[in-house]
């Protein structure tokens, strides 16, 4: 099958995902999420926000109880 999809489909001259860079302190990514924590014998919401710097690819986490 393998030797049948690389005859029938052979693979592109050019690839498909590029890495880009930039410099430092232009970009990020960011990520929300909600998830349920007990505190105190109580559940409470906590939100948080995940991100990621691009060029040293280094996380961060901020948390919020809501």
């Amino acid at each position: 099958m393998r030797r049948y999809l690389e005859r029938a489909f052979p693979a592109s001259a050019v690839r498909a995902v590029r890495r880009v860079e930039t410099p430092a302190g232009v970009q990020a990514q960011h990520d929300w999420f909600d998830v349920g924590v007990r505190i105190g014998g109580a559940r409470q919401p906590l939100h948080g926000l995940i991100g990621t710097l691009s060029l040293s690819r280094a996380r961060f986490v901020v948390g919020a109880l809501g």
